[in-house]
């Protein structure tokens, strides 16, 4: 009798459990939605299909502790406040990164334990919270004595647990469906913090690292329609190259902004290199916010873009299996020797596996050739990757050299340099803040020298060069970032839009020895190859033909679209067909059958 009354006393823990936390969650979450500014210029809520799942999900791991525990205030308080401390670490990532925790967070934990100031900035509410955890913990873990009765039953309990657990694995495709159905998978190019916001803190979390697709097959991919593609844009068309050929220096900056383009003010001027008049500067949209720098990398070298791809993909690490149409291996087919560089080991995050399959000749990593570090100590000096890459690019010609350095990475510090450049700042800003910052625009006004450089020696050579310099993503200052979004809303009216350009916007420069002519330019990153083919003179076949083709209907495609009526989520029904080309190109290259193989002449692949 004892353990039938014990596992009735089970089940109405549990649905005292679920009441409660419906009821939690029914407060809590608008709370959230109306005061944290990040969510701007739309209303929303959360669905009422996850207003059942959410607590539903804590539920079920509230019972896994009950079970183990026997103690059902300390299983239900314990449970609580690990969901408070999950939504906190969602709220911090999102202030600083716009992005809500991943599962693939886990695989960039080196990238952010690197920003040593963020995480003491969150330090004091981190230990405060933490202290206020364990007190509870041990509080309640001492006075909310085992359940007698839950003891006597805890063997049909624990079947109990581990009985839902084998049915929830066995209905996983159903139960995929049925959230499917109900909206909770996130839908590509939408938002994912509102997403996490109006599904579920929790349950969006579970669903990504449980019940998520692979890239999900795009309509109509068949090896017929890829045959018709390549047909219907002639990508096996004749390539013509000048017979006076352009060495070509990528050169990639973390986190690399122009202050002044951001509405920020300096105490002297800054970035000398991006004020020179005999170059061509421009706009660069990046898929990424404040990290994965790989993302963006991943758009510059292939052509192909992150609108297609899952929000918590790494498709550069993840999908990148085989050899695949790039610009390195283009400009191979071409003659040119393809070196990459990287300021860390190329072996971190399989990066020379990746650059083989792109076609790159060498892959070097400066940190294996022991050169100078940067003042803050942290980075190669920028002087000395200048020089490495004047170095290479005197042993043969023509040459591409694709170049990611660090010395501008976070974490910034001002008192790291001796130099009294900072920015005019507005009121109201603290001075960790200010450091933090001063040490930001030191560190792009540090990697300056290395351009200035590389203009100075090229300027010299009768070789014809031409250099591009390009950011990865913004740094995750909020309040320098802030900045320029106040400017971008008076110029956009969807807040939302505003919100994303002044997020995703980057500064460019593409500098040639062989042409002072002053061309701007606005384009996103994966049209990139397309606009460094054409400074070459190259004109080539395959995927990055068809780049070429797609960058003439529009020069932005990232989540937005720019047309002749501004930035728009798509384009009209009639112009749809070529990104839905472009879509089962990228679906095939990457992650399905490679048909296109069979139908491009080899130099084309």
């Amino acid at each position: 009798m004892k353990k039938i009354i014990g596992v009735l006393l089970f089940l109405l823990f549990s649905i005292l459990a679920y009441v409660f936390y419906y009821i939690f969650i029914d407060i809590m979450f608008p709370y959230l939605i109306k005061n944290y500014s990040l969510f701007i210029g739309r209303n929303f809520k959360l669905s009422t299909y996850s207003h059942y799942v959410e607590p539903l999900v804590l539920s079920f791991l509230f019972i896994v502790v009950l079970s183990l525990s026997k103690r059902p205030i300390f299983s239900f308080i314990i449970t609580l406040f690990l969901y408070i401390g999950f939504i906190f670490l969602n709220v911090i990532k999102i202030k600083y990164l716009y992005s809500p925790i991943l599962p693939t967070d886990l695989l960039q934990l080196k990238e952010l334990m690197q920003s040593k100031d963020f995480f003491l900035s969150i330090l004091p509410q981190l230990m405060i919270s933490l202290l206020i955890f364990i007190s509870i913990f041990i509080f309640v873990f001492k006075y909310d004595k085992t359940q007698t009765l839950l003891k006597f039953a805890s063997k049909y309990n624990f079947i109990f647990v581990i009985s839902l657990t084998i049915i929830l694995l066995i209905f996983n495709n159903a139960i995929k469906q049925n959230l499917r159905e109900n909206g909770i998978f996130y839908k590509k190019n939408s938002n994912l913090v509102i997403h996490y916001l109006t599904k579920g803190f929790l349950t969006s979390y579970l669903q990504i690292l449980f019940y998520s697709d692979k890239y999900q097959e795009p309509v109509n991919y068949t090896e017929e329609k890829i045959e018709k593609i390549v047909l219907k844009y002639n990508l096996n068309a004749k390539t013509q190259t000048s017979n006076d050929p352009v060495n070509l220096i990528v050169f990639m900056v973390e986190a690399l902004t122009f202050p002044n383009d951001m509405g920020w003010k300096t105490t002297s001027p800054v970035l000398s290199s991006f004020s020179d008049n005999n170059q061509s500067k421009g706009v660069v949209y990046t898929p990424i916010i404040g990290g994965k720098s790989i993302n963006a990398e991943f758009e510059l070298l292939t052509g192909f873009t992150n609108r297609f791809t899952i929000p918590e993909s790494l498709v550069y690490r993840e999908g990148i299996k085989r050899n695949i149409p790039s610009l390195a291996r283009t400009l191979k087919q071409f003659g040119y020797r393809t070196i990459a560089l990287r300021d860390e080991p190329v072996d971190t995050y399989g990066f020379k596996k990746i650059y083989n399959f792109l076609g790159f000749d060498k892959a070097l990593s400066f940190v294996d050739m022991k050169l100078n570090p940067d003042p803050s100590e942290k980075h190669t000096s920028s002087i000395d990757v200048a020089n490495k890459i004047i170095e290479i690019s005197k042993k043969s010609s023509p040459s591409f050299i694709f170049t990611f350095t660090m010395s501008s990475h976070a974490p910034w510090n001002g008192k790291d340099y001796n130099s009294e450049l900072d920015f005019i700042y507005p009121n109201n800003i603290n001075d960790n803040v200010k450091n933090e910052m001063k040490g930001y625009l030191n560190s792009i006004q540090h990697m300056d020298i290395a351009i200035k450089r590389l203009k100075d020696y090229f300027k010299t050579i009768d070789e014809k060069t031409a250099i591009l310099i390009v950011g990865d993503h913004q740094p995750h200052l909020n309040v320098y970032r802030d900045h320029n979004y106040q400017i971008m809303k008076s110029q956009f009216k969807d807040n939302e839009l505003a919100h994303y350009i002044a997020n995703h916007q980057l500064s460019a420069i593409l500098w040639k020895n062989f042409d002072d002519k002053s061309n701007e330019f606005e384009i996103s990153m994966n049209f990139l190859p397309a606009l460094l083919l054409d400074v070459l003179k190259i004109k080539t076949c395959g995927i990055l033909k068809f780049n070429k083709i797609l960058q003439q209907n529009t020069n932005v495609l990232t989540k937005y679209i720019k047309t002749d009526n501004g930035f728009q989520l798509n384009f009209d029904e009639k112009n749809m067909a070529i990104i839905n080309d472009y879509e089962l190109l990228q679906y095939d290259v990457i992650y399905g059958e490679n048909y296109i193989s069979k139908y491009l002449d080899d130099h084309c692949l």
